[in-house]
């Protein structure tokens, strides 16, 4: 079942943070092959994640994680444009938390330069076990073997470099 509930700063927070620590990983563990190919970089300034793959112009790969969350110094943002910059990149953007501060926080990165481009939704759940659907499907996790295939599909349907 799905709840609107409001969550609090507090989880907001949380949630930014192991979002940005992911992406975090994730880039790190690029295999230094691919990173030359996709020109995958990664910065971390105080809580604040940069993920870049400047050869694809898919946002998702080339966005900012957790500004705002921590109080941000102006040279901070900019040593995070500079980054995007001079890597390179044809675009990026900086996902924006609504519990981000200060309140004019958006302001201040369009008078970076920075323009508003729209909404991403964060969903997440509790860690508890999901109930099993009514379906004749069957539900499986996906294992080692099917690892190629599963990232075939996924680069497929949303026409993704193979590399990635």
């Amino acid at each position: 079942m799905y709840t609107t509930e409001a969550i609090d700063h507090e989880l907001m927070q949380e949630l930014e943070q192991q979002e940005a620590t992911y992406w975090g990983e994730y880039y790190r563990n690029v295999p230094p092959e691919i990173m030359n190919e996709l020109g995958v970089d990664f910065l971390r300034v105080a809580e604040v994640s940069a993920g870049v793959a400047a050869n694809i112009d898919i946002l998702a790969f080339n966005r900012v994680i957790g500004f705002g969350m921590q109080s941000v110094t102006e040279n901070q943002s900019d040593e995070i444009i500079d980054f995007y910059k001079d890597t390179g990149a044809r675009c990026f953007f900086v996902q924006l938390s609504p519990a981000a501060k200060p309140d004019n926080l958006p302001e201040l990165l369009q008078s970076k330069g920075l323009e508003y481009y729209n909404n991403w939704v964060k969903w997440f759940r509790e860690i508890e076990p999901l109930s099993v659907p009514d379906s004749k499907l069957p539900i499986e996790q996906i294992g080692e073997e099917n690892v190629d295939t599963f990232a075939e599909i996924l680069t497929t349907a949303f026409d993704w470099p193979e590399a990635l």
